[in-house]
């Protein structure tokens, strides 16, 4: 008798960011079995701000979706007296339980893009799923965006993305002792290359929004150009050893930066 393939699910945390989907979904979707999109029923951030859901992103998604892999959650996510990142946690605890806990894991941000999402699955195919483990891919950080260029952080940095046993502590670190894996794999994170208004809109909103002094970084981020981006060094707003410089690509957008990414890995 075969055993059984294990299955591939994918969950994302959906507010203000929702546009970069168009980017993320299309780089995992092949590949998994189930996609589920965590949504505050009553639209609000864990900050407790409110945002828009427009008509046509649900109209996209049902375009998008010829598969009929992706599923919405909409749930109360945000309780206010609870802080942002605790309420990050317990959504991602929440969206792991609807997902139902068989399987592999993978819960991403709208703004991470993998580089080669096939053969991380590849990878955790290849696992014991009966131990438990939490897998770490690698981010490379775009700190900022011009007509022109793309900033990005140095140094790559490890995040846990995928686990076989997804009960959650801090965020996406697991609330158990295991094994840990490193993987090679690179995935973009947009985190910071936005509009001002984008980016304000996020440090307003996230899961880290009580967590340092956003203005004052905020003028950072606005001051750096192509003039003076390699003496910015130590710059992480929480830890700042773990960005230890920036570099630059030219590309216009999103998706011809994944082009040129994928060539110059």
């Amino acid at each position: 008798m075969e055993t059984p393939e294990v299955k591939i699910k994918v969950g994302i945390p959906v507010s203000y960011d929702y546009r970069l989907l168009e980017y993320s979904l299309p780089r995992v979707y092949p590949y998994t079995d189930a996609i589920c999109l965590a949504i505050d029923k009553e639209r609000k951030t864990w900050k407790g701000n409110s945002y828009q859901l427009p008509d046509t992103f649900f109209t996209w998604l049902r375009t998008f979706d010829k598969g009929r892999k992706i599923h919405l959650y909409e749930d109360s996510f945000y309780i206010e007296a609870l802080p942002p990142m605790t309420l990050e946690t317990r959504t991602r605890n929440m969206l792991a339980k609807r997902m139902g806990y068989d399987g592999w894991h993978v819960q991403l941000d709208a703004d991470e893009y993998f580089c080669d999402f096939e053969s991380f699955v590849r990878t955790l195919k290849s696992l014991d799923v009966e131990e438990p483990i939490t897998v770490y891919a690698q981010w490379k950080n775009l700190f900022k965006q011009d007509e022109t260029e793309f900033f990005y952080i140095w140094n790559r940095e490890k995040f846990p993305v995928a686990t076989n046993a997804p009960y959650y502590l801090y965020a996406r670190i697991p609330a158990w002792e295991g094994k840990e894996l490193v993987l090679d794999e690179t995935v973009v994170h947009q985190s910071w290359a936005r509009s001002k208004e984008e980016l304000q809109q996020k440090l307003q909103n996230w899961g880290h929004a009580n967590d340092f002094d956003s203005d004052a970084y905020l003028a950072l981020w606005e001051s750096v150009d192509l003039s003076n981006y390699h003496k910015l060094k130590d710059f992480h707003p929480l830890t700042p050893s773990a960005w230890t410089g920036l570099n630059h690509i030219q590309a216009k957008n999103i998706p011809e930066l994944m082009r040129k990414w994928k060539k110059k890995s």
